[in-house]
């Protein structure tokens, strides 16, 4: 297997676990858990894979890594403009104070469906 294959069925599983990340905020009513910074923490690392896959790796079709990355930088921008006016108190925003939107749950849960399929797709054309 190289680098193009593995790429590829990790970004399967980056893919489900957006999926499972939008179950469990729709879960909490939109309040951030230790599990969902986890995952968010395994998304920031697949962002950089992605960069280093669209910049040296062939065999995976750019629109794959760069569809991740542009959604993953548009997401944080968003976060960012939401987020702008939350108050600070004590030094420390409140998780509380943080409920992400249902929109924007259902979103990245499509998002998860779309990479996950991609990525499957990209998968079954490569080992035929």
């Amino acid at each position: 297997m190289d680098y193009s294959q593995i790429y590829v069925v990790f970004s399967i599983s980056v893919g489900l676990l957006q999926l499972f990340d939008s179950f469990l905020l729709r879960q909490s009513g939109g309040h951030l858990t230790v599990p969902n910074g986890v995952i968010s923490g395994i998304e920031l690392v697949w962002v950089v894979v992605s960069i280093a896959v669209l910049l040296s790796v062939d065999g995976v079709p750019h629109f794959m890594p760069l569809s991740y990355i542009v959604f993953s930088v548009a997401g944080s921008l968003l976060g960012f403009y939401l987020y702008r006016d939350l108050e600070i108190k004590e030094g420390r925003i409140l998780p509380e104070d943080m409920v992400v939107p249902t929109w924007l749950i259902v979103g990245n849960g499509v998002f998860g469906v779309y990479f996950a399929t991609v990525s499957f797709l990209v998968h079954q054309a490569m080992v035929r």
